[in-house]
């Protein structure tokens, strides 16, 4: 636990950044549990005439590909926020190490 108390100076530089991406990974995680309620209804709604369940279906595939076109989206932006706050958070140790070294004696 102590470890993690050091690194909070460090991570709450960029709060900002890692704020989004949890925001960012709640949205994803709503999402993918709709797809299963969202599935329900596609399978309880489907009409019983050909013409109409062939609109249907077309409707559905659409909104099931922008579903699945935001959720990859979603999912990029977050990994590469986080990916982003760890390189900074990463970079910071290291230049504080680094400084703390050159200004010791040998």
């Amino acid at each position: 636990m102590s470890v993690v108390k050091l690194l909070l100076p460090y991570v709450g530089k960029h709060r900002v950044l890692l704020a989004a991406s949890i925001v960012g990974t709640m949205i994803g995680a709503i999402i993918s549990f709709s797809l299963g309620l969202a599935m329900q209804y596609v399978i309880d709604a489907v009409p019983a005439d050909a013409r109409e369940g062939y609109e249907f279906l077309n409707r559905v595939a659409l909104v099931g590909l922008a579903v699945v076109v935001l959720t990859a989206l979603i999912v990029f932006v977050t990994g590469y926020g986080l990916a982003k706050a760890a390189t900074r958070v990463i970079r910071d140790l290291r230049c504080d190490v680094f400084a703390s070294l050159i200004g010791q004696k040998v």
